[in-house]
């Protein structure tokens, strides 16, 4: 199956140096993928391959998961961590990140969007917020 929305080459740059910088000015860690599995097509019988970011995907191929490369480098960290999101559930949080998804149309595609990344990232991180306190009862 092809993807049903590619974004132009130089908005993924952009993209991924605003997301970049962010991390950095808030001391986040940013991991990336080292390797990836790499198919011919986007199916369960395509043939499969590997390769590096140093590589680069062949033409004609696609990234289709990480690698064994990264699957080692993220197991102590999946392992320590208190909060995982995993599966179906796709967030963004951030005024421009919202602003970014709704202008490319693909906002439908996340289970939740959201243009307050600070209360976001509050509530993942397990902090109380002052208005979901507020309609508590204890």
């Amino acid at each position: 199956m092809e993807p049903s929305v590619r974004l132009p080459i130089e908005s993924v740059g952009l993209i991924f140096n605003y997301l970049v910088d962010k991390a950095r000015a808030r001391r986040v860690l940013f991991v990336l993928s080292t390797d990836f599995v790499t198919g011919d097509e986007y199916s369960s019988k395509a043939n499969t391959g590997h390769a590096t970011v140093q590589e680069g995907i062949s033409k004609g191929w696609h990234g289709l998961d990480i690698g064994p490369e990264s699957v080692n480098q993220l197991e102590d960290m999946i392992a320590g961590s208190k909060t995982i999101l995993c599966g179906a559930t796709t967030i963004t949080a951030g005024y421009e990140t919202a602003e970014i998804v709704s202008k490319y149309g693909i906002a439908y595609k996340f289970s939740y969007v959201s243009k307050g990344s600070g209360s976001s990232l509050g509530l993942l991180m397990g902090k109380e917020l002052p208005g979901v306190a507020a309609l508590s009862t204890k």
